[in-house]
């Protein structure tokens, strides 16, 4: 890693039809070509992946792979001490989002841009969620000098810009409105954005409307329609519950009347009960099964249950756990992470 050449949304071939370089510019992960016109739109097709969308053409690869050699090396360094994967992580932050020659608009304007259809969508607003965690990676970078106070104050200064485009653009606004998985990451994105730039006013605006949404998404038995309803129905309820858990450990630093943890229905938190029915799917036999009588594990799973287990402190959860943690392949890097099962509380 130490090796790789730092890349920015100067690297792509392509360009936005704003016509700045600066500007993120991808395709919708979904969109097609069609076979029979091939000179018409592409179309959308929900579940299967177009290669296309990673080519050199667009910035999402490039995107992508520097928040995960970010990640990667500020973990290094936290591991190690050695300097040199701070520095090396501290070029690629300061390549992607801070020098001016090669840092990123804060906007995802031109993101899922549907060829022939639109030149960008507000679903694309989706892309940014990656940019959560790693603001937990740079902060293992503390102490390490690899960032001048100068470049973590820039920093800053970029994400709050992205959490007001969020919040006052007509696309934020759009994505504000949406019911899935979308609606909650981008609660998500901007609480995480607003406070790591010095905004929780902003952080919690947003986090006010989230209890009616957290109620609205999951129905009473604790699965989420929206996202069954997908293609990829069982990785989606994931990546929805993994948005709930995500948006629930950013209230906890607004305040007890702001904890997404504790807002209950009939008498149980709803987070819970979205658990529970999630981790049933994986140890009993369910509609939508692997051939072993078992939901088809989806690895980020770990995370999810591994947050609740922590919070919830249930047997029930951590039993799901456990299970899940079997189930993966031993060199998964989530299942590796594992650690101590949280165990029940006694009280």
């Amino acid at each position: 890693m130490l090796a790789i050449k730092a890349r920015s949304v100067m690297s792509k071939k392509g360009i936005a039809s704003s016509e700045d370089r600066h500007d993120f510019y991808a395709m919708g992960k979904y969109s097609w070509r069609d076979a029979n016109a091939p000179e018409s739109a592409y179309v959308r097709r929900d579940g299967s992946r177009n290669p296309e969308a990673m080519e050199d053409k667009y910035d999402k690869k490039n995107f992508n792979e520097t928040v995960r050699f970010i990640n990667a090396l500020s973990l290094a360094y936290s591991l190690t001490g050695e300097r040199r994967y701070a520095q090396k992580s501290a070029e690629l932050i300061r390549t992607w989002f801070l020098d001016p020659a090669t840092r990123m608009n804060p906007n995802f304007r031109h993101a899922a841009i549907q060829p022939g259809v639109n030149d960008g969508g507000y679903g694309g607003i989706i892309e940014g969620v990656v940019l959560i965690e790693m603001l937990d990676y740079v902060a293992l970078l503390d102490g390490s000098a690899a960032l001048s106070k100068s470049e973590e104050d820039q920093l800053k200064k970029w994400f709050g810009s992205l959490s007001e485009w969020l919040v006052n653009s007509d696309f934020g606004r759009s994505e504000s409105r949406m019911k899935n998985n979308h609606g909650t990451w981008y609660r998500a994105q901007v609480a995480a954005f607003s406070l790591y730039s010095g905004n929780p006013e902003r952080a919690r605006s947003v986090m006010a409307s989230s209890p009616d949404l957290l109620t609205q998404q999951f129905a009473k038995d604790g699965s989420l329609p929206l996202e069954l309803k997908r293609a990829d129905g069982e990785m989606y309820s994931v990546y929805g519950l993994r948005a709930w858990i995500t948006l629930a450990r950013l209230s906890e630093g607004l305040g007890e009347s702001h904890s997404l943890w504790r807002v209950e229905r009939e008498g149980q938190p709803i987070l819970k009960k979205g658990l529970l029915n999630l981790g049933a799917r994986y140890v009993k036999p369910a509609s939508s099964t692997s051939g072993d009588g078992r939901a088809k594990i989806d690895p980020y799973a770990v995370q999810v249950f591994r947050l609740g287990a922590e919070q919830y402190r249930s047997s029930d959860i951590s039993a799901a756990l456990v299970s899940i943690a079997d189930q993966l392949p031993p060199t998964d890097r989530r299942a590796r992470l594992l650690g101590p099962v949280p165990q029940p509380s006694r009280n």
